[in-house]
């Protein structure tokens, strides 16, 4: 199978997939957490020892690469065989077109500074109230991290507790 079209990956709150505005159901803890730790090193190859290092930490188990094949194998079921690219020493998240919403946060955080240094204040307020609109609850909740992806996921998270009191602030929801 290749890629679903429209696929779409949600971290900022709890870990979702869809295509085609449809939830695809990721029901295995470690599964979750190695999307995740492919999500936030997203359009970076990320190493097996990396990935096991985020499932597992320092207690990952002898037959950790072979439950990464395994694991990656499952996903590429779930939302098609190119969402998931292997590389010479690891994996990569390869669908272009799948939408990341962290990405898509970023991008209109981004336009939203613009507008504002161009002193277009109202279109600054409407592109930042957009970008918040991506914020679900604590970024990656429920899923289980270790070691840099852990850490990562925590940069992320400081990052929402400002989007959270922007929200609060502005009375945008």
């Amino acid at each position: 199978m290749t890629a679903r079209a429209e696929l779409a990956f949600h971290i900022l709150g709890e870990l979702e997939v869809t295509s085609q505005g449809e939830r695809i159901e990721i029901g295995r803890e470690r599964q979750r957490a190695l999307l995740a730790v492919l999500l936030l090193s997203s359009g970076e190859t990320v190493t097996t020892d990396r990935l096991i290092e985020g499932i597992w930490g320092e207690r990952s188990p002898a037959s950790a690469d072979q439950l990464v094949r395994m694991y990656v194998s499952q996903l590429r079921a779930l939302v098609g065989e190119d969402a998931i690219q292997t590389r010479t020493r690891g994996y990569a998240l390869g669908s272009d077109n799948a939408i990341v919403d962290s990405r898509r946060f970023e991008e209109l955080v981004a336009k939203a500074r613009a507008e504002r240094a161009n002193h277009h204040l109202d279109d600054a307020l409407t592109t930042y109230d957009a970008a918040l609109q991506f914020w679900r609850g604590p970024v990656l909740a429920g899923t289980p991290l270790e070691g840099d992806a852990a850490i990562k996921r925590s940069g992320w998270t400081a990052g929402g507790g400002l989007a959270w009191a922007l929200i609060a602030v502005l009375g945008l929801h």
